[in-house]
């Protein structure tokens, strides 16, 4: 059984100082690498069973749930980043309501 998860805004923010203090880096380079090995971790760990329940911040979410989800904090984080450097970051409305 899962825990009661505790608010977000609380909980995530120290989940998020205890993540940006255990990368260590600042190097782009690094960084970019180390997502892109992190995220195909992450892949063969969720596996291809879209309808498989996995806990997520202390709630069940199917696996193209929790997909979705991490699309959703690239695309949103993504921006963050291109923002103060000035670069484009063009993500169109019309791109999330397409089907496969």
């Amino acid at each position: 059984m899962l825990e009661t998860p505790e608010p977000l805004p609380e909980s995530l923010s120290a989940v998020n100082d205890d993540e940006i203090r255990a990368v260590g880096s600042t190097d782009p380079q690094q960084l970019a690498e180390s997502l892109v090995s992190e995220l195909a971790e992450l892949v063969r760990v969720l596996g291809d069973d879209g309808d498989r329940a996995v806990p997520f911040f202390g709630m069940r979410h199917t696996v193209q749930g929790m997909g979705g989800v991490m699309l959703g904090e690239l695309l949103l984080h993504g921006l963050d980043l291109a923002r103060p450097l000035r670069r484009p970051w063009p993500v169109r409305r019309s791109w999330g309501s397409r089907s496969p």
